[in-house]
């Protein structure tokens, strides 16, 4: 495997671990937000923080699987 087609491929899985946390933010799953993961990090948080806060998460998970399709031919490799 190259090194191009891995890099595509953390990209993909980027992107779908932060869409699958943006669609979680939106719908605001009980399942999600009860899970002992995610009580770690919003534990004192109220329920619409951290809603807020992992729709950002997935936005900025997305925006690294966007540059790192974006870089994948950079000069610097």
């Amino acid at each position: 495997m190259s090194v191009v087609t891995a890099t595509y491929i953390l990209a993909a899985i980027f992107a779908a671990g932060g869409l699958f946390s943006i669609l979680a933010a939106i719908f605001g799953w009980e399942w999600f937000f009860t899970s002992a993961n995610v009580r770690i990090l919003t534990g004192k948080m109220s329920r619409m923080s951290a809603r807020v806060l992992y729709g950002l998460i997935g936005a900025a998970i997305i925006s690294m699987a966007v540059y790192l399709c974006y870089n994948v031919n950079s000069p610097l490799r």
